[in-house]
């Protein structure tokens, strides 16, 4: 028979894991006059890699704690049948696809942070038998972070000047401390089902403060009008609890079985009628104007919340139903069963755009270029990086967790554990809402919805019965574990410090490009493009420093570098024709003028191309 995970053992797991799922939300960088080189400039930053810095630094420790406590016997591994495999077959397939890789730095880079680590703490979590109370603790330690980003939220929607906590950080519209309101909104309804699921538990008075959490966060959640967090909250709740009640129907009738039965329909209804009272209520209490986007635009209306929802229903998809079909295309052409390598999307995806070529050209006549990035939906932009194999392992592993949250729920029925159940019904619920935002956005690929969402996958594997007995490392098994131990948190820290100082550096470049200071500019951007070589906007930037110093020669060899890691992006095939064409070497310039239109045939001004460099049409 498995034991329980040690007291001590599971406090310290509640305290970095709960470090964790607070400071990747939250983590931004405040840097001052001369912080740590000189002539740094101040600058308050928030961004996805600050957050994926947070990530790598704290993902990594209970990952590393729970090795070495293998290694020295202190527990033993229980991990339930059908988890593993999967999760070798999810490795193995990283290993593979980063054959076909272009960039391999920006394949190891995100299997790493995406796929690897996550996957590491997954297991971590898993492997112990968990009690009820320590993981109501870790939940409960989840919500003031949510809590903290909806009252800044709040804040930006209605500018209350007792509050003053909305401009503390850049963000646009209401991205509270996330920068983006999508991003908020996404990793904002992972925590919704556990805050309302610790209602029904028995917590006394800290119920009444769980209640008021999850109103919080639900009032600025609908305030984002982030549509892909909506549906998976909605289809979250309501599959967790059509689930729930199918097993109460099918289990023997009984008085705990009763009861359960109403405290589940109470949560469904909750959660889901809630949310839906509540946007439907929205022109009488959404009276704020802090979600009216920067620029000329129509007057906003008191309904829009209403009118945003139904989009939804009216086919409205903001271009994801056109990036959708190219990516299908792209993984039926070009991924395959081995994939591209993680991270490989947006190197990829020029090479197939047909049904969005109406975005390119709009993108071209904007006021800034922008490259299709991901696919918005998970489960395609997975096909396409890590193949047939990584998706099929991927389903398997997520499909394997729901089925053993199901026994789990059997188990505590049996045992009359309503506690529990109730407990797994919100893990249940958090995890299905990510399964469905997934189908229309990216959640599983941004730092603060990874850290809450594999949290809550290892928690419904760790709340499992167990069919076998535990076992014990012996010898070189043991040092084995040491090793993954340490090449963890060395690979973490190693990418985490990478990350932060190549964005230090890239922030820094900006800012003196902003002032004209050209010279710093440079040499920030080539530090920030050393440790970061994946990331485009210091390439981008070092060919406009250099061509602004009239080196063409110089900005040449940016253009070359980046197009070696990126060789279908429109911008640095469109400056090496210009490189050319200012060292009067017109044959290359025609070659290159040929690659663009090779790749994008439907140009709109293939004509004005042709022009440039001398290649006439009758």
């Amino acid at each position: 028979m498995q034991k329980d995970c040690p007291n001590w053992l599971a406090g310290w797991l509640i305290l970095i894991l709960a470090s964790m799922c607070t400071v990747a939300p939250l983590a931004f960088l405040d840097i001052s006059e001369g912080q740590w080189i000189e002539g740094a400039r101040g600058a308050m930053v928030v961004n996805e890699n600050l957050k994926f810095a947070a990530f790598l630094f704290l993902g990594c420790l209970p990952v590393g704690s729970v090795c070495l406590a293998l290694s020295n016997g202190w527990i033993s591994w229980s991990l339930p049948r059908g988890i593993l495999l999967p999760a070798i077959l999810i490795l193995i397939a990283c290993i593979v696809s980063s054959v076909r890789a272009v960039d391999s730095g920006r394949h190891w880079m995100t299997a790493w942070q995406v796929f690897i680590l996550p996957l590491l703490l997954f297991i971590a979590v898993g492997c112990l038998k968990w009690k009820t109370v320590f993981v109501v603790r870790l939940v409960l330690a989840l919500l003031p972070a949510g809590v903290l980003v909806a009252v800044m939220g709040l804040d930006q929607f209605y500018k209350w000047p007792w509050v003053s906590l909305g401009d503390v950080l850049p963000h646009y519209q209401l991205g509270s401390m996330l920068y983006s309101q999508n991003l908020a909104a996404e990793y904002l309804a992972l925590l919704i089902p556990l805050a309302f699921a610790c209602v029904f538990l028995r917590l006394g008075k800290w119920r009444w403060l769980c209640f008021l959490a999850g109103g919080l966060i639900l009032f600025f959640f609908i305030l984002t009008r982030a549509r892909a967090a909506w549906v998976g909250l909605l289809g979250g709740s309501i599959l967790a609890g059509v689930i729930v009640i199918w097993v109460l129907i099918s289990h023997e009738s009984s008085e705990v079985v009763s009861s359960v039965r109403r405290r589940v329909i109470l949560m469904s209804i909750g959660l889901a009628g809630g949310f839906l009272v509540l946007l439907f209520l929205s022109p009488y209490w959404a009276t704020g104007l802090g979600d009216d986007p920067p620029g000329p635009n129509e007057p906003l209306q008191p309904n829009r919340f209403i009118l945003e929802f139904k989009s939804i229903f009216e086919g409205q998809s903001n271009g994801r139903r056109q990036i959708w079909n190219d990516s299908f295309q792209m993984g039926r052409e070009a991924g395959g069963f081995w994939g591209l390598g993680a991270g490989q999307f947006r190197i990829h995806f020029p090479r197939f755009i047909d049904s969005s070529h109406e975005m390119f050209v709009d993108s071209l006549n904007g006021p800034m270029f922008k490259q299709t990035r991901r696919a918005h939906n998970d489960y395609l932009q997975l096909l396409v990086e890590l193949g047939v194999l990584g998706f099929v392992a991927a389903l398997w592993l997520w499909i394997r967790v729901i089925f053993g949250a199901i026994n789990s729920i059997k188990e505590s029925l049996d045992a009359g554990d309503i506690q529990k159940l109730l407990l797994l019904f919100g893990l249940l619920a958090s995890v299905l809402t990510l399964s469905v935002a997934m189908f229309f956005d990216f959640p599983s690929r941004m730092p603060a919805t990874i850290a809450i969402g594999w949290t809550c996958l290892g928690l419904l594997v760790g709340l499992e019965p167990r069919q076998s007995s535990s076992s014990q490392f012996q010898g070189d098994g043991r040092s084995l574990l040491v090793l993954v131990a340490l090449f963890t948190i060395a690979m973490s820290w190693s990418l985490g410090w990478r990350t932060l100082k190549g964005d230090f550096f890239r922030v820094q470049g900006s800012l003196a490009l902003g002032v004209g200071d050209y010279a710093n500019a440079r040499s920030y951007y080539q530090v920030a493009r050393r440790c970061q070589p994946w990331e485009d906007d210091p390439w981008l930037k070092l060919y406009w420093l250099f061509r602004q110093d009239s080196n063409m020669e110089g900005a040449l060899k940016v253009v070359q570098g980046h197009l070696a890691r990126n060789p279908w992006y429109y911008l640095p095939m469109k400056y090496e024709k210009e490189c050319y064409m200012h060292l009067g070497r017109w044959e290359d310039a025609r070659n290159s003028v040929e690659r663009i239109l090779d790749l994008y045939p439907r140009h709109p001004d293939a004509s004005r191309l042709k022009n440039e460099v001398g290649i006439y049409v009758n």
